[in-house]
């Protein structure tokens, strides 16, 4: 008899109705679309931020490239003015070295002289 009692008191679950397991999986499918939202939009954030950095580095190394530019251009001009003051100077460093020439040659002879 005993035994009765304790299965009458025996705490049993009722399955769920229908209409209660509906709204349950309702809930449960909210929650997943949230948190399924919520990782979307830290990805698409995650994404845009890198290519927000992405766009700040080519700005930067088209600015470093237009500098550059800009310093190599200066110095082919420099380059090309300095071998144009070259050729401006080249007879006359022609004439140096001509002059220096003679005067070996100059002090040669008075090498060969000056025993006398």
């Amino acid at each position: 008899m005993s035994e009765i009692n304790e299965r009458a008191s025996a705490n049993v679950d009722c399955p769920m109705s229908p209409l209660s397991a509906t709204d349950e999986v309702r809930k449960l499918s909210d929650n997943v679309y949230d948190k399924v939202s919520t990782f979307v939009m830290g990805q698409v954030s995650s994404t845009v931020a890198d290519y927000k950095l992405i766009e700040d580095m080519n700005n930067a190394t088209a600015q470093r490239y237009s500098d550059m530019k800009q310093v190599a251009s200066t110095i082919s001009g420099r380059l090309t003015e300095l071998e144009e003051k070259y050729e401006n100077l080249r007879p006359y460093l022609q004439q140096v070295d001509e002059i220096e020439a003679a005067s070996k040659r100059l002090e040669a002879v008075v090498n060969n002289f000056e025993p006398y």
